[in-house]
């Protein structure tokens, strides 16, 4: 039961629509039959929207916004060995060497020597 009330008040508020988009059409382009000037174009539309279109439009361009180059960037593979070179060397707890890994990176670390 609510799905045909629903269906049927949206037939009938689309049925509105169409009737009133109709008439503005007619209202701005007539029947289509005759051509209008384009005096008479500019007085439909004024007349539609309530408003008079000024003679000269002042635009300005839109404030400069400097968002480029606001990210952080990612350093090279070379920078960032130069970086971890100049960290002084820590004890592993697993190897008990002075290194610059740790217990959780030791087996990863013997695995690329070997190779």
């Amino acid at each position: 039961m609510p799905s045909t009330n629903c269906t049927t008040i949206y037939k009938l508020v689309q049925r509105a629509e169409d009737d009133d988009i109709e008439d503005v059409g007619n209202q701005l382009f007539g029947d289509g039959s005759s051509t209008m000037s384009v005096l008479e174009k500019k007085k439909r539309f004024e007349e539609l929207y309530g408003v008079v279109r000024p003679d000269a439009i002042h635009a300005h361009p839109p404030n400069v916004v400097k968002c480029k180059g606001s990210g952080s960037r990612l350093p090279s593979k070379v920078e960032a060995a130069k970086k971890a070179a100049v960290k002084p060397p820590r004890r592993c707890g697993k190897c008990h060497k002075m290194v610059n890994h740790d217990s959780r990176n030791c087996d990863k670390e013997r695995s690329k020597k070997q190779k």
